[in-house]
C-alpha cells in the first residue's frame, strides 16, 4: 500500500487524528517495568531501546555525565561530538534541536532538586513524534525520581552505618534528603505475625509528603496515627524487617488520599527504612494516559467499522459475462486504523468485450474509502468513451484534481477481455502486473512502468495485448496479498506464484477467496492491508 499522506484542505478528514493506541500501552507497560530492574545502566539501557517503538524515532541515548555512562541504541555513531550539551524547557521538560541536519529530542533526567542527565531521541519525522510528548516528559520525570531515589537511598544506608560514630553528620543529611525518610520499628504478635510497627525518626520531608509532624507520631504507631490504614503496608514492612530483604512499590494510601512510591530495606533486624516520594500527579498522568489509549481504540475501532462498511457497501456485483467466469474476494485490514481504499469493477462494454478494474487508494480510514468511491464511478463514467486501456486510464487521470498530497494517489490496473476470441488488452498505472495461468505455466503479462494515477496530468498509459486461452485464469490483485506478513517476512510473490497452480484444477467460484485465505493464514490471521483479489477464467467453448 503506498505511504499514508495528509488530506487536501477541501478533503474528507480522518475522524481520528493521534498516535496508535497499542504505541501507548507498549510505552506504559515498559514504564511499569522500568521500575523493576536493577542497576542504573541496565535501566538506561531498557528505556533507549523501548523510545524505538514510537513513531519517527530512529535511535535513541542517554548520558548521565556525574556517573560517566553513556548509553547508545540505534544507528548513532559519535555521540559525544554529535550532541553538546542541550539547554532543556524546565516547563514542559523536553526541547528539539537540529545537528547536522537530525532533529534531536532532548529529554532531562531532573527532579526539581537536580539534573542527572539526558535522554536523547534522533528523530526523521518530528510531527509522529509530537503527540507522545507528554508522555516521554513524564517517563524522563520518572527515571530522574528513580535515580535520585537511589542516591538518597545510597546515602541513607550509609548514614545509617555510621549513625553511632558521626550522629551529626547523619542528622544533616537525615533532614536535608530531598525525599521522604524514616526509620521504624516492627510489632509483632505472639505468633510472630507483624501487626503495627512504630515511628522512631522522620525527617521534614517526610512530614511534608505525609502530613504527619515528627512531634505528633514518633513514638506511637502508624495503627494509633491512622487507625484505617492499609494493613498491606504491615504485611509488606514486616517482610523487610523480619526477613532482611529490600522492597520497592508503588502504592496508593487513601487516608492522606496520596499515591507514594517506597523503597524499603532494614537497617537491623526487626527494623525498617524507608525512602518514600509523593506520585499522586504521575500516577493521575498514567491514568489519564490510560483513558485516552483506551479512547482511542475505541475510535479506531469506530472508523474501521464506518470505512470497511463504506467499501463493503461499494464492492460491486459481478454481472453475467457469458464465455467468462469471475471471482471476486476482498479482505480488509486487521489492524484498526488501516482500512483503506482497495477497489475492483467489472463492466460490459459494447461489442461483447468485458472490463475488469482493479486499484488502490493511497492512504487509509474513511478518507481512502470515501476516495475510493469517487475514482471508481469515475472509470464507470468513462467506461464507454474509452474502450482502449491505455487511453482510459489517461483519462481518468486527466479527471483528478492535481496537488502536491500524496493522498491523491491511485494505482490501477485495467484489463479489457474479449470472451469469444480471448483477446486481452491491459493498462497498468503503478499496480501489480497481472498474472496469466495456464496449462503450460505461470506468466506475469509484461508492462511498461508507469507512474500512478494523480502524479501528472499529461501522463499516458500504454495498451499491452496477451490472449487467454479456455481455462486460463488471469489474476488481478493488490499488493495487500502479497504484503501479508509474519515478524519476520512477506508472503511475497514467491509463494503466490506456488499457489497458482492450484486455481487449474479448482471450481473458479470461491478460489479468489481461498487465494487471499492462503495469505491471510501466512500472517496468523491478520493482514497488515486489505487485500482484493479478481480471478477470470475463460470458459471452454462447447464442442460442435
Amino acid at each position: 500500500m503506498p505511504s499514508v499522506g495528509s488530506p487536501p484542505e477541501d478533503g474528507l478528514p480522518p475522524l481520528v487524528m493521534g498516535p496508535e493506541s497499542g504505541v501507548l500501552g507498549q510505552l506504559l507497560a515498559a514504564h511499569a517495568l522500568l521500575q523493576r530492574l536493577p542497576g542504573t545502566r541496565t535501566s538506561l539501557e531498557f528505556v533507549t531501546h523501548a523510545l524505538r517503538i514510537v513513531p519517527g524515532i530512529l535511535a535513541a541515548a542517554a548520558r548521565l555525565p556525574e556517573e560517566g555512562i553513556e548509553v547508545i541504541d540505534g544507528d548513532w555513531r559519535e555521540l559525544g561530538q554529535r550532541l553538546p550539551e542541550c539547554r532543556v524547557d524546565r516547563t514542559v521538560g523536553y526541547s528539539w534541536n537540529v545537528f547536522s541536519g537530525s532533529e534531536v529530542l532532548t529529554l532531562e533526567l531532573a527532579t526539581l532538586g537536580h539534573s542527572y542527565g539526558c535522554l536523547y531521541a534522533l528523530c526523521d519525522c518530528r510531527i509522529a513524534v509530537e503527540p507522545y510528548l507528554p508522555f516521554l516528559a513524564n517517563l524522563a520525570s520518572s527515571i530522574g525520581l528513580s535515580l535520585e531515589n537511589q542516591a538518597n537511598r545510597r546515602a541513607a544506608e550509609a548514614a545509617a552505618d555510621q549513625l553511632l560514630a558521626t550522629k551529626l553528620q547523619y542528622e544533616l543529611l537525615f533532614q536535608e534528603m530531598t525525599s521522604g525518610f524514616a526509620v521504624h520499628e516492627i510489632i509483632c504478635d505472639a505468633d510472630g505475625k507483624p501487626v503495627d510497627y512504630r515511628f522512631l525518626r522522620v525527617n521534614r520531608h517526610f512530614e511534608e509528603l505525609t502530613g504527619l509532624r515528627a512531634e505528633d507520631i514518633v513514638g506511637k504507631t502508624i495503627l494509633e496515627v491512622l487507625p484505617s490504614v492499609d494493613r498491606s503496608w504491615i504485611e509488606s514492612y514486616g517482610e523487610v524487617a523480619l526477613k532482611g530483604i529490600q522492597a520497592h512499590f508503588e502504592r496508593p494510601e487513601p487516608s492522606l488520599g496520596r499515591y507514594y512510591e517506597v523503597v524499603a530495606y532494614s537497617p537491623r533486624r526487626g527494623q525498617f527504612a524507608t525512602v518514600i516520594n509523593d506520585i499522586t500527579d504521575r500516577k493521575r498522568q498514567e491514568e489519564e494516559l490510560s483513558r485516552s489509549a483506551a479512547e482511542m481504540e475505541q475510535a479506531y475501532q469506530r472508523e474501521h467499522t464506518i470505512a470497511e462498511s463504506l467499501q463493503r457497501a461499494m464492492l460491486p456485483s459481478i454481472p453475467e459475462t457469458p464465455g467468462l467466469e469471475i471471482d471476486a474476494a476482498y479482505r480488509s485490514a486487521s489492524e484498526a486504523s488501516l482500512v483503506g481504499g482497495d477497489f475492483y469493477d467489472v463492466l460490459a462494454l459494447p461489442d461483447g468485450w468485458v472490463a475488469v478494474i482493479i486499484g488502490d487508494v493511497c492512504g487509509k480510514g474513511i478518507f481512502a474509502a470515501a476516495r475510493m468511491t469517487e475514482v471508481r464511478s469515475t472509470f464507470r463514467a468513462t467506461a464507454r468513451l474509452w474502450p482502449d486501456p491505455g487511453e482510459w486510464l489517461s483519462a481518468v487521470n486527466g479527471s483528478f484534481a492535481f496537488s502536491t498530497d500524496y493522498s491523491g494517489f491511485v494505482t490501477a490496473a485495467v484489463t479489457v477481455l474479449n470472451p469469444e476470441t480471448g483477446a486481452v488488452r491491459y493498462a497498468v498505472a503503478g499496480h501489480p502486473a497481472p498474472l496469466l495461468i495456464t496449462d503450460e505455466g505461470l506468466r506475469r503479462l509484461a508492462q511498461r512502468p508507469a507512474i500512478p494515477l494523480g502524479v501528472e496530468t499529461e501522463q499516458s498509459y500504454k495498451t499491452n495485448v496477451a490472449m487467454l486461452p479456455p481455462r486460463g485464469v488471469m489474476v488481478l490483485f493488490t499488493d495487500g496479498l502479497t504484503e501479508a506478513r509474519t515478524d519476520q517476512e512477506q508472503f511475497g510473490e514467491r509463494r503466490l506464484e506456488e499457489s497458482l497452480p492450484a486455481l487449474l484444477s479448482r471450481p473458479l467460484a470461491g478460489s479468489a477467496a481461498w487465494l487471499a485465505n492462503e495469505a491471510q493464514a501466512f500472517a496468523g490471521g491478520r493482514l497488515v492491508d486489505d487485500t482484493v483479489v479478481v480471478l477470470v477464467r475463460r470458459s471452454t467453448p462447447p464442442r460442435s
